[in-house]
């Protein structure tokens, strides 16, 4: 059964942090920050390596630069339950008791890892919440791209490092162009074969840095990171050109090519999640208004 993110991570006793595979904090709940006095603008983004989230044993010894439970985790697969002591924000360190999952794919890949803090007097509080943490999950099914709370959370970090380090990003919002012909004239499955042949595509066009992911119905998110307006119009006539030239197989071979309407947009200082999301639905729906197959960048 799956259940939305935030309702989840309103549940837990528990501080929650999660990484990606590159070790960057993607999440960081409203315990992480009771506990450790640090905010979420002050983490998303940085290292689990960092220093600012600094876990040492309880002999005084950093973890950083030896067996770092949660890293540890991800290469394993193992569940890791220790007692550490961990740097606040304010300089000085409080025992807490961690907890360490690994992050899968539908498909079974590694994505990341979850790290639990739990303040000593409330350990036993924590077996509830590893039991929820396994219900987490950040991939849609369909697709095997990020689903819609993923592309939030990587929202929320992106915003997060320009206020903090000013490094840009835009959005490309891309839906399919009279989908809804697809399904009629052939059916849902071969419907879905499409949008995946999609999906991979886009997939592929992504720089390591970037994200894709599945937003609403059919639609694609695309944040795309440290870019400025020229090249984030660059960015969208490629995938739209890309998608314009795959092709799906039907059963009986018949090959079946769709286009996609793209809206682009630069994130502003003045901008937040709403706003942002907003401008790309305008631009989207600029592109659809002038016969589709077409990117319109703000």
């Amino acid at each position: 059964m799956k259940i939305e993110y935030e309702k989840l991570a309103g549940r837990f006793y528990a501080g929650l942090y999660l990484i990606d595979n590159r070790k960057n904090i993607f999440y960081w709940n409203r315990a992480a920050e009771k506990i450790s006095g640090f905010s979420r603008i002050d983490v998303l983004g940085s290292s689990c390596m960092d220093n600012i989230i600094l876990h040492t044993d309880q002999e005084g010894q950093s973890l950083i630069h030896g067996i770092y439970p949660l890293v540890e985790t991800m290469r394993d697969g193992q569940t890791r339950n220790a007692q550490v002591y961990l740097r606040h924000k304010r300089g000085h360190h409080i025992p807490v008791w961690v907890h360490t999952v690994q992050l899968r794919a539908v498909k079974g890949n590694v994505i990341g890892g979850a790290e639990l803090l739990l303040e000593p007097d409330a350990k036993e509080a924590i077996k509830d919440n590893l039991q929820e943490l396994k219900k987490i999950s950040l991939i849609d099914e369909l697709t095997q791209l990020a689903n819609q709370r993923y592309v939030n959370m990587e929202l929320e970090r992106r915003f997060a490092e320009k206020a903090r380090h000013d490094i840009s990003f835009g959005l490309l919002l891309i839906d399919i162009d009279d989908f809804e012909k697809i399904n009629h004239i052939y059916d849902r499955l071969t419907g879905n074969r499409v949008f995946r042949t999609l999906t991979r595509t886009i997939h592929y066009t992504a720089r390591p840095y970037d994200l894709y992911g599945r937003w609403a119905g059919r639609q694609i998110m695309g944040i795309i990171r440290n870019i400025n307006r020229t090249e984030l119009k660059s960015v969208g006539e490629r995938v739209r050109l890309l998608v314009q030239n795959s092709v799906t197989l039907t059963d009986n071979n018949y090959p079946i090519s769709v286009t996609v309407s793209i809206g682009a947009v630069l994130a502003k200082n003045a901008d937040d999640s709403a706003s942002l999301v907003q401008r790309a639905g305008l631009m989207l729906q600029n592109s659809k208004d002038k016969g589709g197959n077409i990117s319109s960048v703000d």
